[in-house]
């Protein structure tokens, strides 16, 4: 039997485990900052959607 290990984001942990994979953190943590820059111009409404959803992100809780 094969092993394939795949490191990923932790936003693909629940369907990694619906799928039967095994999710597990990084030892020591990786941690990735992320900032968010927009022009000063209107946004488009595809710009307006994508903002709303990125203010509403939540890291995944890797133990529950």
């Amino acid at each position: 039997m094969s092993v394939v290990r795949i490191v990923a984001g932790s936003a693909f942990t629940p369907l990694a485990r619906r799928t039967g994979a095994r999710a597990v953190r990084l030892d020591p943590p990786a941690h990735l900052h992320i900032s968010l820059l927009s022009r000063s111009a209107p946004l488009t409404p595809a710009a307006r959607a994508f903002l709303a959803t990125a203010r509403t992100y939540t890291p995944v809780d890797l133990d529950g």
